[in-house]
């Protein structure tokens, strides 16, 4: 085009300066739509108000293969679903004093994307709470909607949330606290490696420095908290492991590691998915030990009956059918 228009009679100069204005135009078009495609990603993938993921099956325009399955998406359920499974609870529970009001208190959930429903979930502060079911249950749809990664109810349901109070952590309402407050407060720690750039001291050092972190801090009177180096040097973890990438480290010290800064971040409720499924019998329970003696509040997913059995002071089923009260 440029050799055209100077065959044509423009000044190489001006010709170039054409080509250059041609060029800037098509780039900003391609970022244009690649903003203004982000922005239709993010509205369909992100729930905005509650600063929570969509799952996927909740995606308006996805479809499940079979209509009839359980987690098909919105438009496809009835206007008043039935739950399909409900909490059930074994056990006595640990906490002597009945009067006080619960730490966390979970009444009338139900998970969007499994239909998992909580009846009454009460935790009182030092309670260690097992959770056991088949694979596939919902354990960990679950937790992330206690802990808000996932939207808490559906767009119609929302004016019925907001009179029945599905969640309150210390007699507070979870509609009067910002997602960021509740997810440093109550903390989910997935089973599965971090997808992250960077060491564990990185991603630790960085947490620190987050906002709401830095407000706890101050709350706290800037109290030092145990680094999450202390906090698992008896857990069978190298000194240098904190300085691996995250890529280098294996599943089950991954898990640990991820567990130590989630205890160094002194959370009033630790969600923890199966954080010591790639761990051997011996660190298991150095870790249960390491909980116990924090005095932590936890409500643990986990596969052993063995440690369940050893480890928590109540047990939810998620294969039993009545409601759970405790």
């Amino acid at each position: 085009m440029m050799t055209g228009q100077i065959l044509g009679g423009q000044s190489p100069s001006a010709a170039a300066a054409y080509q250059i204005m041609i060029y800037f135009a098509i780039a900003c078009s391609s970022c244009l739509t690649a903003m203004f495609l982000a922005c239709i990603v993010t509205a369909r993938m992100f729930d905005l108000r509650h600063q929570a993921f969509i799952p996927w099956r909740l995606i308006p325009g996805l479809k499940t293969l079979k209509k009839s399955d359980a987690t098909s998406i919105i438009s496809e359920q009835p206007a008043n679903p039935q739950p399909h499974s409900k909490l059930g609870v074994l056990g006595k529970s640990g906490s002597s004093d009945k009067t006080c009001e619960p730490l966390l208190k979970v009444k009338g959930l139900t998970v969007e994307s499994t239909k998992l429903h909580v009846p009454l979930l009460e935790i009182n502060a030092g309670d260690r709470i097992g959770i056991r079911g088949r694979s596939g249950a919902g354990k960990t749809q679950l937790f992330r909607t206690i802990a808000r990664l996932d939207p808490v109810s559906a767009a119609q349901d929302e004016t019925i949330v907001r009179v029945n109070n599905i969640m309150s952590l210390d007699g507070q309402s979870w509609n009067d606290i910002p997602p960021v407050h509740w997810r440093s407060q109550v903390m989910w720690v997935s089973q599965d490696r971090p997808t992250l750039s960077g060491t564990p001291r990185e991603f630790y050092t960085q947490i620190l420095n987050y906002r709401s972190h830095q407000q706890l801090s101050e709350q706290n009177n800037g109290l030092q908290k145990s680094s999450p180096m202390d906090i698992a040097q008896d857990w069978n973890l190298s000194a240098n492991t904190w300085d691996l990438p995250w890529n280098d480290i294996s599943g089950g010290e991954a898990q640990r590691l991820s567990l130590a800064i989630a205890l160094s971040l002194e959370p009033k409720v630790l969600l923890l998915d199966e954080p010591t499924a790639s761990c051997d019998d011996e660190t298991t329970r150095k870790i249960e030990n390491t909980l116990i003696e924090r005095k932590a509040t936890v409500l643990m997913v986990s596969h052993s009956t063995e440690q369940l059995r050893r480890f928590t002071i109540n047990t939810i089923d998620l294969s039993q059918t009545h409601n759970m009260e405790q």
